[in-house]
């Protein structure tokens, strides 16, 4: 609801999935990081990509169907990896980006 009109309807993982999808935060070396984007950028179902530092943030449309496939990727091109998360957006954020405010 905003302002009183209906903009979004679902349950809760619905509505998450709808509007922003998952993101997915690789640690690597920064000296691999940008080389590990590229690798990564391509894999289906990742929407786009960033990097800060020696971590390489993806947004992906399903991350448990993503992050199987995003980690073997970077064993066999020799990138170590030195951690890995995987987080939702809340609901606080679909409504924000559903509704446009920034």
């Amino acid at each position: 609801m905003d302002h009183g009109r209906v903009v979004a309807a679902g349950s809760p993982s619905e509505l998450k999935r709808g509007v922003a999808g998952d993101v997915i935060g690789i640690g690597v070396d920064p000296a691999h990081a940008a080389r590990a984007a590229a690798l990564l950028s391509n894999v289906p179902g990742v929407c786009s990509t960033e990097v800060a530092g020696g971590k390489v943030k993806l947004h992906v449309e399903a991350g448990e169907k993503t992050l199987p496939v995003l980690l073997p990727r970077l064993v066999e091109a020799g990138i170590p990896i030195a951690r890995v998360e995987m987080t939702r957006p809340s609901l606080d954020e679909v409504f924000l980006k559903t509704t446009g405010m920034p």
